[in-house]
């Protein structure tokens, strides 16, 4: 499935959660519609980043931040929505990792 076609689905599936919000309402679904962006530039874990337990992605994350060796680059925590490789799932709540070139890393 090409990029556009991800970003379509989970635009559309955020659009649905924050559709019966006010119009004065601005939570987690109008803040990634407004600023969110799509994020495909994907890499391998780093070798010294241990791989986290399935279903954990928020606590793999933190986890590998408070660990990863000082003076190594440096990484962000990102959330959002993710989908399968193929773009067919429904959209899920995740978090990743964001290295210095915008690339994720996903160590669950």
């Amino acid at each position: 499935m090409e990029d556009g076609n991800w970003s379509r689905i989970i635009t559309e599936h955020i659009a649905w959660l924050a559709d019966g919000a006010g119009a004065t309402y601005f939570g987690p679904e109008t803040a990634l519609l407004a600023y969110g962006r799509s994020m495909f530039d994907v890499r391998s874990r780093p070798a010294h980043l241990a791989a986290g337990q399935k279903r954990q992605c928020y606590a793999n994350c933190v986890k590998a931040l408070l660990t990863f060796p000082s003076g190594s680059e440096e990484l962000s925590y990102v959330e959002g929505y993710a989908t399968d490789k193929g773009g067919q799932g429904l959209p899920i709540q995740h978090d990743w990792l964001l290295d210095n070139d915008g690339r994720v890393i996903d160590p669950t």
